[in-house]
């Protein structure tokens, strides 16, 4: 397996174990991750906004769908599956659990240095992703 797949591996385990210090390990001390949910800058910072999304959606399950490397660079596609049952926060401010069932798909890039995640960049449309919670317009 080449270093692109075995992150991604990893990453993806320990994601759906929601093992935050697995997580944390994946990345450098001074990696950034950011999406439409928020920018997290440290490996203890992106532990932090994984527990938060986990605490939201306990039962979420994320699925590679599609993913290729090339040098230091991984793209993937992916899905994102759970119920938000606990609270989530928003750029408006954390919102309870509604109870709904959610899917996102998104797509992503890792830039990867010395076998660690330096940098990840996450897409997805976050209108779409807050109106299946109820949360829309």
């Amino acid at each position: 397996m080449d270093e692109a797949a075995g992150v991604l591996q990893r990453y993806l385990a320990a994601w759906n174990d929601q093992d935050g210090e697995r997580l944390a390990a994946l990345y450098h001390q001074d990696a950034e991750r950011a999406s439409p949910l928020g920018t997290a800058r440290g490996a203890q910072a992106i532990q932090e906004y994984a527990v938060r999304l986990w605490r939201a959606a306990p039962d979420a399950r994320i699925e590679i769908t599609q993913w290729a490397a090339r040098g230091n660079v991984v793209l993937y596609e992916f899905t994102d599956e759970g119920r938000h049952t606990g609270p989530l926060a928003t750029p408006s401010g954390e919102v309870r659990g509604s109870g709904r069932r959610f899917r996102i798909e998104g797509a992503g890039v890792f830039e990867l240095r010395d076998g660690r995640i330096a940098a990840e960049r996450v897409y997805l449309d976050p209108a779409r992703f807050l109106g299946q919670l109820g949360l829309g317009r």
